[in-house]
């Protein structure tokens, strides 16, 4: 068999195994996990609690899909949720494939299944139909921010914007990947693109759904958790065991592959005190679905650092 053969039965028996993996996968998720009141129903016909009401992209999609052929919603969120786990195994091995062969790179990327396992089956028991396409979203941003593909990241930051508000998170991980590295007037132009498109695309959910809170207020409740973990009292043990958990562990090796990992990720870690700052008034600190963006960017430098102890090329630039 030629080379040529022997990489396209890998590529087909690869997205074979991604497609199984996450139909296993979202099975165990579902499972597992149970919608927060007031339930499917509300989340699919906009009465879903603030500020999740404004995560309109894939309730909407199953509507959409439910009117059309009559499925169940119970169907149609799980065929989404095993399309969207399919979507982040492909997306991961094109963002690995910008660094390290192509035939590697499809079978490293089975390894994202890890710390995804962890954070949304060990460390969590709420279903949210946003949080799976989110990550899928977001990791084909990555892959579009590393390969300067403008054409494809500007609508699909628009996607993942009415999916999830933490897209800004690419605009902060452009900017310190790109710095240096693009003509300040440029950088400069896709920063302002992009805030403008978040804050349309915000201000237009806003006007659509009039009358709830834009982000939710979790200040006292992120204080609290804090003062049980340093005095160990309440669910300060159990927390600092999803710390420790958090990502299967992968991010503990952070310190160790990322001085010899490629520069973008390096880079993007940069952004992560950014990212926890303003979570810890809006989100849930001790939800280990909070840090869903930082998956594909924890597991990429290990998986790489992996490729490098066994021989593989790589680039690091």
């Amino acid at each position: 068999m030629s080379a040529e053969n022997s990489s396209r039965t890998l590529a087909w028996t690869t997205r074979a195994g991604y497609l199984g993996c996450a139909a296993v996968f979202v099975d165990a998720y579902t499972a597992m996990t149970r919608w927060i009141n007031p339930g499917m129903a509300a989340f699919t016909h906009d009465a879903a609690p603030f500020p999740f009401r404004y995560r309109i992209l894939v309730p909407s999609l199953a509507r959409l899909i439910a009117d059309g052929t009559g499925l169940p919603l119970a169907y149609v969120y799980f065929a989404i949720a095993v399309f969207a786990v399919f979507g982040i195994l492909l997306a991961f091995d094109l963002l690995l494939a910008s660094f390290v062969r192509r035939d590697a790179a499809r079978v490293l990327a089975f390894g994202i299944l890890y710390p995804l396992s962890w954070n949304y089956l060990g460390l969590n028991r709420m279903y949210f139909p946003f949080d799976l396409p989110g990550v899928a979203l977001f990791t084909l941003g990555l892959v579009f921010l590393v390969r300067r593909s403008w054409l494809l990241y500007y609508p699909l930051f628009v996607l993942a914007t009415i999916n999830r508000e933490t897209t800004w998170l690419l605009t902060l991980i452009l900017i310190v990947t790109a710095w240096g590295r693009m003509p300040r007037s440029a950088l400069v132009r896709h920063v302002l693109a992009q805030g403008l498109l978040w804050v349309g695309v915000k201000a237009g959910l806003a006007a659509m759904y009039p009358g709830g809170p834009q982000f939710a207020n979790m200040a006292a409740q992120n204080l609290s958790t804090w003062r049980g973990m340093f005095t160990l009292s309440g669910n300060g043990a159990k927390d600092w065991a999803k710390l420790v958990l958090l990502f299967g562990g992968m991010a503990w090796l952070l310190p160790f592959v990322l001085r010899q990992a490629p520069r973008f990720f390096r880079r993007a870690w940069l952004v992560f005190p950014l990212f926890l700052l303003p979570m810890l008034l809006v989100g849930t600190i001790d939800e280990a679905r909070l840090y869903a963006e930082w998956i594909p960017l924890a597991a990429a430098p290990v998986l790489l650092a992996l490729a490098r102890l066994l021989g593989e090329p790589l680039t690091t630039t």
